[in-house]
């Protein structure tokens, strides 16, 4: 089956069915209605293109590489999705490889991959923990835009990420009006492997939750707050007698470590989802009610969080919008458009969404509360 066939069955020039199969972005000129027909017509007749013709022809593979990296955290899922969407829209394909983040080599073979592979562009979803510049320079000396989306790790590169000081400093807030006046935050204590991925997102977290609380000291009078910080355990092995899954453990252990200082504030902001699941697990374990005695926030609205009980108040990462700009930034360079200045981070706010953790059932104490029994030691 060739297109000369589909052509005759509809009555198109050959150019045409071409365009419709083959769409770009200012390139096409045939009609919405004509592109699905044809499409549909080549459906049903069993056609299947020549992708190593098409790359003869043109001298283009049609593909956008995209490297994820293999952390389990459920959020990269949600983006992945979003990223696929926008690369079918914008008329290319995917060519997706997984980088082992157990070996050093795993960046450098993802980028070796997709050089094999001809891409036109490359997309870094959430790399973590490789940080020698190596992978992104070997694309980059073959001038293949690079785009990283959800962290910032390589300085060559255009970064797209969640606004962390606007979504901590919205939590913030919103704890504050609900009548906390002592609070913490709860963010990693990073090993020298993870310490350059997550170096922005602490800063911003940070500077978000402080922010708030200046601003505030004169409205809601005296206010305690402070950092606290715990191991990052993500890349811990889930082992036999492990009490709870690694994604989950580091939200576990400082929640059991804050406790263990017999006193609770009024709130406690997790970093992410997974940690405020962690340590509602160790409020549950320890006879602490939420959001009886402890108001509890995390960060990335991961579907858990939603189920509860109780269901967590959370920010929700614009991912379609991220993953949107991220794309049409690719699809720019690659037609010639703009290259952006090295090591630019562009944020993409998200929204508050509350539920009943950060909802007070009783008046909050002006003073730190002592937890309501002894807790389990840590694990």
């Amino acid at each position: 089956m060739t297109i000369k066939d589909i052509a005759a069955e509809l009555g198109l020039s050959f150019q045409a069915v071409s365009q419709a199969l083959n769409p770009r972005k200012n390139t096409s000129h045939v009609s919405e209605a004509t592109r699905k027909r044809v499409e549909e017509t080549a459906r049903r007749m069993g056609y299947r293109g020549h992708q190593a013709a098409r790359m003869l022809r043109s001298g283009r593979s049609g593909l956008l590489g995209v490297l994820i990296f293999d952390h389990p955290h459920q959020v990269m899922h949600y983006r992945l999705h979003h990223i696929l969407a926008e690369i079918h829209a914008a008329g290319y394909r995917p060519f997706v490889h997984l980088a082992d983040t157990r070996q050093n080599s795993g960046a450098m073979d993802g980028c070796l991959a997709m050089l094999d592979a001809n891409v036109e562009g490359v997309l870094f979803v959430d790399p973590i923990g490789f940080p020698e510049e190596s992978p992104v320079e070997k694309l980059l000396e073959c001038q293949i835009p690079v785009i990283s989306i959800g962290s910032h790790q390589w300085s060559g590169i255009t970064s797209y990420q969640a606004d962390r000081k606007h979504g901590f400093y919205a939590l913030t807030r919103h704890l504050l009006q609900a009548g906390c006046r002592s609070l913490v935050l709860l963010k990693a204590d990073t090993n020298k492997r993870y310490r350059r991925f997550f170096r922005r997102f602490m800063n911003d977290m940070t500077a978000g939750f402080h922010q708030a609380v200046r601003e505030a000291d004169g409205e809601f009078g005296l206010i305690e707050a402070r950092v606290q910080t715990v191991e990052f355990g993500m890349d811990r092995e889930e082992t036999e007698g492990l009490p709870i899954h690694p994604i989950h453990r580091s939200g576990y252990v400082g929640m059991l470590e804050l406790l263990a200082k017999d006193n609770l504030p009024d709130a406690l902001l997790c970093q992410a989802d997974c940690w405020a699941l962690g340590a509602l697990r160790a409020c549950y374990e320890s006879g602490i009610q939420i959001p009886t005695n402890l108001l509890l926030t995390g960060f990335n609205d991961e579907p858990g969080g939603s189920v509860g009980p109780p269901p967590l108040t959370t920010i929700a990462q614009p991912h379609a919008e991220i993953a949107r700009r991220a794309i049409a930034d690719v699809v720019s360079q690659i037609q010639g458009g703009k290259i952006p200045p090295p090591g630019e981070v562009v944020t993409v706010p998200g929204f508050l969404i509350e539920r009943a953790s950060s909802k007070r059932i009783t008046k909050p104490s002006k003073r730190m509360t002592k937890r309501p029994r002894k807790t389990p030691s840590l694990p």
